[in-house]
């Protein structure tokens, strides 16, 4: 087992980002549009207020207004989704896992794997269609329903996942603590999984015994 390993997320998760990074630009393109249209309807009284503006924004056409706006806050969103994401990364080490976030500002969180009480997969419909997943860290002192820590958008997350119950038990036992950690309910692991596969083969084998020796059966009788 490795003594220090660096997870990021996968990059197939960076266009799920980009994608949803053009919403706010389509809501920029609506407001923009809008405004415009509504300017030759404000009084006579009330036209000092948007005196600021240049006579070629009045005249601009709403349309043609709100798409260059919301291509601006899209491709602004686009560029502030790609820096986020590869700001992103997780470092277990044999004592703790350390997770960095931000681009202006890096946040630095820990958790002590010693401390590790739960770990839980979840998967929406995109992420299974990706192979991803993520995985909420709980620690001893964490409540039932919030998590200490995150990781989203990690490649075969039940892999991930027995690394990370590895190395929490490799530290409980460097501190004399013999005790295992619980599996999440709902999550078989990897050798569950291998294990039901068997015994539903076993099953299928069985039963096409069976429906040999019930033909043998009949053209006996």
């Amino acid at each position: 087992m490795e003594a220090r390993r660096t997870i990021r997320p996968a990059k197939v998760w960076l266009a799920v980002w980009l994608l949803s990074a053009w919403f706010p630009g389509l809501i920029a393109s609506g407001i923009m549009a809008g405004g415009i249209s509504m300017l030759p309807l404000i009084p006579a009284d009330w036209q000092e207020m948007i005196s600021f503006l240049p006579e070629e924004v009045k005249e601009m056409h709403p349309l043609w207004c709100g798409m260059a706006s919301g291509l601006v806050v899209g491709v602004l969103a686009n560029i502030m989704a790609v820096f986020r994401f590869f700001s992103v990364k997780y470092e277990i080490e044999s004592t703790s896992i350390q997770t960095y976030a931000g681009f202006l500002w890096c946040v630095r969180r820990s958790l002590a794997l010693d401390q590790l009480s739960r770990i839980e997969i979840r998967r929406g419909p995109v992420e299974r269609i990706l192979g991803l997943g993520r995985l909420y860290l709980h620690g001893v002192h964490s409540s039932p329903d919030s998590s200490e820590e995150l990781l989203f958008a990690i490649r075969d997350p039940y892999r991930v996942k027995e690394e990370l119950l590895e190395f929490a038990l490799a530290a409980r036992q460097k501190l004399g603590r013999s005790e295992t950690i619980p599996m999440s309910a709902g999550e078989p692991s990897r050798e569950h999984l291998q294990m039901l596969n068997l015994l539903q083969k076993i099953l299928f084998t069985l039963r096409s015994i069976e429906g040999k020796l019930e033909d043998q059966h009949r053209r006996a009788g």
